[in-house]
């Protein structure tokens, strides 16, 4: 409660901090190998606020896959509104070597399922075949 309002309908109900381990996938084929990932989280109610970072210097984990890529590993289940008004949280950065480097293009992640966050964007199902691979997200989203 703030600034003396003891009003019940008011209160504060829920708030955390916290991390969580973010996971990369290329058409449900999980990469393995990383050489950095990060997430952090704010929880005020329903809302969440969600960053993370995810890289791989070297590794080539998607070659032969197919399909849009995945965040996974998120630390909440995430409210799906499928009236075509999905939720989704912007890229920050997005790098793979394989594609080009840099995507300029942008790219946002959003919520298809309650376990992932989905890629859209110019370069959302390109391949990635040897070097690195770099990605990040930043945004607010609803729980279920």
């Amino acid at each position: 409660q703030f600034g003396g309002d003891s009003a019940a309908a008011n209160a504060l109900d829920d708030y955390e901090e916290g991390t969580w381990t973010p996971g990369i996938e290329k058409g449900d084929n999980a990469n393995s190998t990383y050489d950095n990932r990060y997430g952090h989280y704010l929880k005020i109610g329903n809302l969440v606020w969600i960053t993370f970072y995810w890289y791989e210097g070297s590794g080539s984990n998607s070659s032969g896959a197919s399909g849009y890529w995945d965040v996974t590993g998120l630390p909440f289940s995430f409210l799906l509104i499928n009236n075509g008004s999905y939720q989704s949280i912007n890229v920050g950065y997005h790098y793979n070597s394989s594609n080009g480097g840099t995507q300029g293009a942008p790219h946002r992640l959003q919520c298809n399922d309650n376990g992932k966050l989905r890629m859209y964007g110019a370069s959302n199902s390109a391949a990635w075949n040897s070097g690195a691979y770099e990605l990040s997200g930043y945004g607010v989203l609803r729980t279920t």
